[in-house]
């Protein structure tokens, strides 16, 4: 049961991605993912009650960057 709940949830994220994808306004397209990916990061840390936490924890933890710690000079002008 929970194995298909499972695949039932990447089966509809793939599918929002996949729609976002198609969309041309490059910002709005942009806001979407962050949508996605805050909302995802709720569900996987809970615990976090910071939206900013989780957020930073999920793309810290699935990012795939490995300096995703670093912060660029312009980064750091900002």
């Amino acid at each position: 049961m929970i194995e298909e709940s499972i695949t039932e949830l990447v089966v509809r994220v793939q599918s929002l991605v996949n729609s976002v994808c198609t969309i041309q306004n490059l910002s709005f397209r942009k806001v979407l993912y962050l949508v996605m990916i805050d909302g995802l990061s709720s569900y996987r840390f809970p615990d976090h009650h910071r939206p900013g936490d989780r957020f930073v924890e999920f793309v810290n933890t699935y990012g795939g960057r490995l300096d995703c710690i670093r912060v660029s000079l312009p980064q750091a002008d900002l």
